[in-house]
């Protein structure tokens, strides 16, 4: 089995992307076209928007012939004009397996490669959920998720929202939310794009000393939320 990453810029001028359903129209016109040819074991995406690439998409696969699935992207990757970043050329899930933040300190759990099949295998059930709530490509070419009108459970019409609801039932999982007063940026943020944020300005600054928590100003507010 190979493990591959694919990596596409979204062109900022192709009408099919200009709204905010861009990743559902990358997912619907990208991901599931490729998907289709059966030759994809099992996949997962993720959808980035910054300063660097703009709009740009990561599809990661597992494959047991990658050769039978390059014409396809080729022909994809231009009918819809994505640029291929293409750094990521020897992929192996490096940026799970090998990061703390996907394994703590645990007594009974140390292999980092079975922690990183079952994150593989969540991502992997979490994307084929999301492509099945793909509602309908419309007359622009672009896709949109399905409509919900249970607004008590699905405020925003969103099914996904309901997903979430019943992982942080499952989990336990309140998030933690920050109040900022950060100059252009959301009022409330998760601490980890708050963190972000101060280590990119502290990149930016040029300091050659590395950035330490106690770097990092304290947030206006911070709230756990219950969903």
């Amino acid at each position: 089995m190979v493990t591959k990453s694919l990596h596409y810029r979204i062109p900022a001028n192709e009408p099919r992307f200009a709204d905010s359903h861009w990743f559902e129209t990358f997912v619907g016109s990208f991901v599931v076209p490729l998907v289709a040819t059966g030759h994809i074991q099992s996949y997962w995406f993720s959808h980035y928007e910054d300063g660097q690439h703009g709009k740009h998409a990561r599809f990661r696969i597992r494959t047991e012939n990658p050769a039978a699935i390059q014409a396809k992207e080729a022909e994809l990757a231009a009918d819809l004009n994505l640029h291929d970043l293409a750094d990521e050329p020897n992929y192996d899930g490096g940026e799970i397996r090998n990061e703390v933040r996907f394994l703590g300190t645990n007594q009974r759990q140390a292999d980092c490669d079975a922690r990183y099949e079952l994150i593989w295998d969540f991502l992997h059930a979490s994307s084929k959920l999301l492509v099945d709530c793909l509602s309908h490509e419309d007359a622009d070419k672009r896709w949109h998720i399905e409509h919900n009108p249970d607004y008590g459970n699905c405020t925003a019409g969103n099914t996904v929202e309901s997903f979430h609801h019943l992982f942080c039932n499952l989990t336990g999982l309140e998030p933690l939310v920050y109040e900022t007063n950060i100059p252009g940026q959301r009022r409330l943020m998760s601490p980890m794009y708050y963190n972000c944020y101060y280590e990119a300005v502290h990149r930016a600054s040029g300091s050659p000393h590395p950035m330490t928590i106690a770097d990092i100003p304290p947030p206006v507010g911070k709230q756990k939320v219950q969903f």
